[in-house]
This record gives structure tokens, C-alpha cells and sequence, in this order.
């Protein structure tokens, strides 16, 4: 049984799958193609729990390498667009919680993640579960947004590009969201934000409590604000290369990046 907490984060993803597909869209085929597919060679004929599998992208990567895909997401609205848009006999999809998974130990040969821990109120919990249904030499994959991006889509580029202190830019961003994305309708669910965020060394330091042999590290660009391309493949594309150029630069590196896991159960 969902506790009510879980209930109104469902409800809320829900409302959002349609946003989320449109700006996930463009991040599958520019961005995580490209890393899911580095992924490729370590998931061929394994057992594979996608957890918060979305709209389906990670499973329709590696589908076609792997043994089994399970993918399991708290939405049911992103589960229904996973089964919609990957068809393949291998894969299957559940709606369910991250962190208390309903299957059993050692059922799963590799857990992959494309940012989901940093949306769960607890991602400790999560660990602790991905732990607990891997088999022994099982493998949890990854990518995570840092504790310390901003946490926010447009506050990378606030930051870099203004002086101003960015808690000046909240009512400047919320407008630029309003404009972006349009007004919430009635009754639809503020987003629930991303509670999990961790930065490297206590995504390290949980992963490890939990039972796992851990690498994690920095990649040297941060998130790109996807919902501003709304759609556009060239202007997202210029996004990441802008994004890249500021992560050469060390002291933007370490405050804007995203986090690979790498983890694995002894």
C-alpha cells in the first residue's frame, strides 16, 4: 500500500508526463542516447530493472541487447507512455515505488537510473532496494544531477550569466517559466521537486552504507534547461555545447555537473 505522501507524488508526476515527454524527447535522442548506449556491452543478456522508467527511454536503448527489461515507475501516466512507445517482447512495465520494490532478492542482473534517485523523498531507501534485488556481482548504473547544480533548470545559466544573487532571479525565473511552459491549469499538482538531490560524496557515502562498491564521479558539463528548447533538437543542441564550454572551466565544473554511479554488489 502507497502511503499518502507517495499518493500525491504520483498524482503530481501524472499531471506532468505530458511536460516531461516533451522536454525528454529531445534530451533521448541528443543526450541520453549517447550515454545509455556507453551502457550497451555491460547490460547484454542481463536481467534489467529500468527504475523510474519514464516514458520508456533507457528501455527502448537496451532492449534490444538485453536478456529481460522490467521497468518500473510511481506514475502510472509515464507507465502507460512507456507500454505505448516500446513494444518489444522482452520489456514489461509496472507502476510502483522506488523505494520499497516489489520484487524479490537477487531477481535482477543490473539496475539503470537516468535521474531518478535526486526525485525521491528518500534515495537512501532506494539504494538499500536496488541492493537488495541485485544479485551478487550485480551492477547499479547511473546518472544523477549534483547537490550542487542549483537544482533548478534555469538557475545555471542565472548563475553564470548574472551577478546578481540568484535568490534576487526567483521572481525573474518564475516568470520565465510561466512564459515557457504556460500557466498551471486548475488543479493540476505543483511539480514535487527534487528532494533527493546529493552531492558526489554523499551519493558515495550512501551507496556504500547500503552495501555497495561505489565510483562516483563528476562529468564535466551541468544539466542543460531542456524545457527552453521545447522541443528544438538544434537549439538543444546549442544548449550543450554552450554548457559544455562553461564545463571546462574548473571552478563551473565543480559547481555544475552531472554525477555518474557506478556501484556494484559485492
Amino acid at each position: 500500500m502507497m502511503d499518502p505522501s507517495k499518493r500525491r507524488q504520483a498524482r503530481a508526476y501524472d499531471a506532468h508526463a505530458d511536460e516531461y515527454a516533451e522536454g525528454v524527447a529531445v534530451i533521448h535522442d541528443v543526450n541520453f542516447g549517447l550515454s545509455i548506449r556507453g551502457w550497451l556491452p555491460r547490460v547484454e543478456g542481463k536481467r534489467i530493472l529500468d527504475l523510474g522508467c519514464g516514458g520508456g527511454y533507457v528501455a527502448s536503448e537496451v532492449c534490444h541487447v538485453a536478456g529481460r527489461v522490467v521497468g518500473l515507475d510511481i506514475s502510472l501516466a509515464m507507465v502507460e507512455r512507456a507500454r505505448a512507445e516500446v513494444r518489444a517482447g522482452n520489456v514489461v512495465f509496472g507502476v510502483g515505488d522506488a523505494e520499497m520494490l516489489p520484487y524479490g532478492d537477487g531477481e535482477f542482473d543490473v539496475v539503470l537510473s537516468y535521474g531518478t534517485f535526486h526525485h525521491l523523498p528518500h534515495p537512501e531507501r532506494s539504494f538499500a532496494e536496488c541492493f537488495r534485488v541485485l544479485r551478487r556481482g550485480g551492477l547499479l548504473l547511473g546518472f544523477e544531477r549534483n547537490k550542487t547544480d542549483i537544482g533548478d533548470e534555469f538557475d545555471f545559466w542565472h548563475e553564470v550569466l548574472s551577478p546578481i544573487p540568484i535568490r534576487w532571479l526567483k521572481p525573474v525565473k518564475e516568470a520565465l517559466r510561466r512564459r515557457i511552459r504556460g500557466p498551471r491549469p486548475a488543479g493540476v499538482p505543483e511539480h514535487p521537486g527534487h528532494p533527493g538531490l546529493r552531492s558526489p560524496g554523499e551519493l558515495s557515502f550512501e551507496l556504500r552504507k547500503a552495501g555497495f562498491e561505489a565510483e562516483v564521479r563528476a562529468l564535466g558539463f551541468p544539466m542543460v534547461p531542456f524545457f527552453v528548447s521545447k522541443g528544438s533538437h538544434r537549439l538543444y543542441e546549442a544548449l550543450m555545447e554552450v554548457s559544455r564550454s562553461f564545463g571546462r572551466i574548473r571552478a563551473l565544473r565543480d559547481q555544475q555537473m552531472v554525477v555518474q554511479i557506478e556501484a556494484r554488489k559485492p
